[in-house]
This record gives C-alpha cells, sequence and structure tokens, in this order.
C-alpha cells in the first residue's frame, strides 16, 4: 500500500475496501478499467479512496440530492463544523457519532442501519452527546 494507507484505522480500511471491490465488480466497465489502472499505477489507496468517493456521490445526488459543489463525508474534514459543510457535514457528524467510517460506500444506509440496530433513540442520544462534547474530549 503506497500514500496514505499508513495509519488509517481498520474501520476506513475495510469500508475503503468494500467501496473498491464493489466499483470492481459493479460499477460500468468503463469506471472498473479506471480503477484497474490506478490500482497499478498509484496503488491501493488511490485506487479505495477514489472509489469510496465515486460511490458516495452518486449515493448522496440520488439519496439527498446533493448539489454538485458540496463534498460527501470521506472528503469533509472537520464534521463538528455542520453548518459550513450542509447536508453532507451532517451526515458525517452522525457517522462519526455513531462510529461509522466516513469512507463507507454508502453512508446514508449505514446511519440508518446503524439507528436500526441500537434503536433510533439511542442513535440521537450518540449524536447529541457528540454535540456537547468539547473538542479536545470528543
Amino acid at each position: 500500500m503506497r500514500k496514505g494507507a499508513r495509519g488509517l484505522p481498520e474501520s476506513d480500511r475495510a469500508a475503503m475496501q468494500a467501496a473498491l471491490d464493489w466499483v470492481l465488480k459493479y460499477d460500468l466497465p468503463d469506471r472498473q478499467e479506471q480503477v484497474k489502472h490506478m490500482l497499478k499505477e498509484g496503488g491501493w489507496y488511490e485506487a479505495a479512496s477514489f472509489s469510496a468517493y465515486h460511490l458516495q456521490c452518486e449515493r448522496l445526488r440520488e439519496q439527498l440530492n446533493m448539489p454538485p459543489w458540496d463534498q460527501p463525508p470521506c472528503h469533509i474534514d472537520d464534521p463538528q463544523n455542520v453548518v459550513s459543510n450542509g447536508t453532507c457535514g451532517e451526515l458525517a457528524f452522525r457517522m462519526d457519532a455513531l462510529g461509522i467510517s466516513r469512507w463507507h460506500p454508502d453512508p446514508l444506509q449505514a446511519v440508518i442501519d446503524a439507528g436500526k440496530r441500537i434503536g433510533e433513540q439511542t442513535a440521537w442520544d450518540l449524536v447529541a452527546n457528540a454535540a456537547a462534547q468539547p473538542d479536545d474530549l470528543a
């Protein structure tokens, strides 16, 4: 693994691998070729991070009508700054609060699934508690 892959938490590595696997198996043939070329020339991190970004953009444009100028959760540096990051910033904030990798290939579905697993009220409590934490404690 080349640049960027070292020091990744296992949850991020697994989410990026899932995105890469999905693109290589199910995406359009041209996209599959593009990602195969990235793997060969740029390495795992480049191909996997691109795949996660690509899938998040496609899915969030469909699911949330994400405008083209918004960044998906995997490209949001500060999910605590929900206001300047818009809807995807709020989604990234919820993902962090629920312990979901911001590289997850289907972030909205991951948040919905987490809510079902732990109960909607508990999920919202986790989000509220994360919002109440000072930055140095979060």
